[in-house]
């Protein structure tokens, strides 16, 4: 083979079949070890065949055979020779990299960086990275170059960058080694970001300190030790969407929570945010205080039996077949609930919607079945929560005159 040894990508390649006999009048046949390539070539004792401008398709091993038509007779397979393409020394060299303007750039303005590269693929990607940190950005290639303008520029920007160059040959894949570097410096920035460095992290208290009872206002104060004030106080839930912000002319303002209830619960963290000569910066996030609410289920229910009422009308004992009446009673502002009237043995349950904190419940012509103990209980929902009641004192319902009614029924 020739040239010998690897063969670089869009070189020809020449691969020369010979053999030693007196029948000179045959045909070489050159072909591909896997693969259907297969060439003929009549000659004497001697063929080369050439593969102009090799690719990857071409690499792999090759084989001769002489044919002749003396008795039709064919030479056994030469041995075999391996074909390799070698493509980084012409295809994709190492890029280059500039910017402009070169060295340092002043706070806000634009800053261009050129990646170039010597290439005839140069339908490929470039990508520019910086080699400290995620940033990333890629853009077509265009006559052999692409400019990344990094506009307004600020100290987040500062760093080294390097250029990548990624193509795609023969359905392969092929990335550039990574180009020199270039460092952007920006300069001025102490004029416009002398704080911002040192912005430091706000403080966050709240009153009452600890624990809250339901129902009752909370104040969440943040602060922070900064000349740049008239900057904006966020004060967030560690989880959730809660977010509230409040403007200050002073160096901290009181978040005002009102009638605090279950969704209020949770952790809360402070940051602050300003603007300096056109530039946004935002503080570290404050620690956390946690807000508790207590006393929830007395609020809603005053807890204690006496606070859930039951009554029968009339009272103590109920004639056989007439109606008997259980009312059921609760203090609370939560007046959308339900009322659950349950006998205290048996599979007896009614709910009734609360009307003004109470609900009658009707059994209608009692009979014997409907003797026994009755309680009351009270559901609702508070702030999308559920909350029942404990279980009211019992009323017992007394049938009388059963016998006679009985008795009566059985002679007519």
């Amino acid at each position: 083979m020739n040239p010998a040894g690897k063969v670089t990508w869009g070189h020809n390649a020449g691969i020369t079949c010979s053999i030693s006999t007196q029948h000179s009048d045959g045909t070489f046949i050159l072909q591909k070890t896997s693969g259907s390539f297969r060439k003929t070539q009549t000659c004497s004792n001697s063929a080369t065949f050439i593969i102009p401008q090799v690719n990857f398709d071409n690499e792999g091993s090759y084989q001769c055979q002489y044919q002749t038509q003396v008795s039709n007779f064919s030479s056994p397979l030469s041995d075999s020779l391996k074909l390799k393409i070698s493509i980084y020394s012409t295809l994709i060299r190492k890029g280059l990299i500039s910017m402009n303007p070169a060295s340092e750039v002043t706070w806000g303005h634009n800053a261009g960086i050129t990646c170039s590269i010597s290439t005839q693929h140069s339908d490929g990607t470039f990508i520019l990275q910086k080699t400290s940190g995620s940033f990333k950005q890629t853009q077509t290639c265009s006559n052999n170059s692409a400019t990344f303008i990094i506009p307004q520029v600020n100290f987040d920007n500062e760093g080294s960058y390097q250029c990548q160059y990624q193509t795609q040959v023969s359905s392969r894949d092929f990335s550039s080694p990574l180009s020199d570097s270039v460092r952007l410096s920006v300069t001025g920035k102490e004029k416009y970001i002398t704080q911002s460095l040192t912005l430091p992290r706000p403080t966050i208290s709240i009153n009452p300190a600890g624990e809250v009872t339901w129902g009752q206002d909370v104040g969440i104060t943040c602060s922070i030790s900064t000349q740049h004030l008239g900057g904006t106080l966020i004060l967030q839930k560690t989880s959730g969407l809660i977010t509230k912000t409040q403007r200050s002319s002073t160096n901290s303002t009181t978040f005002r929570i009102v009638n605090v209830n279950i969704d209020n619960e949770g952790s809360y963290r402070c940051q602050y945010q300003t603007q300096v000569s056109g530039q946004d910066f935002s503080s570290p996030l404050s620690d956390s205080v946690r807000l508790s609410v207590t006393g929830k289920e007395k609020f809603i229910f005053q807890t204690g039996h006496s606070q859930l009422k039951i009554s029968m009308n009339p009272a103590g004992e109920v004639t056989w077949g007439h109606n008997a009446g259980i009312t059921c009673s609760i203090s609370t502002q939560h007046s959308d609930g339900t009322f659950i009237l349950q006998k205290t043995s048996g599979s007896f349950r009614k709910t009734q919607t609360c009307s003004n904190n109470s609900a009658t419940f009707i059994i209608p012509q009692v009979h014997f079945d409907n003797g026994g103990s009755y309680q009351c209980q009270y559901q609702t929902q508070v702030s999308s929560r559920d909350f029942s009641s404990p279980l009211s004192d019992s009323v017992r319902l007394s049938v009388t005159g059963k016998e006679k009614h009985i008795t009566q029924s059985f002679f007519f």
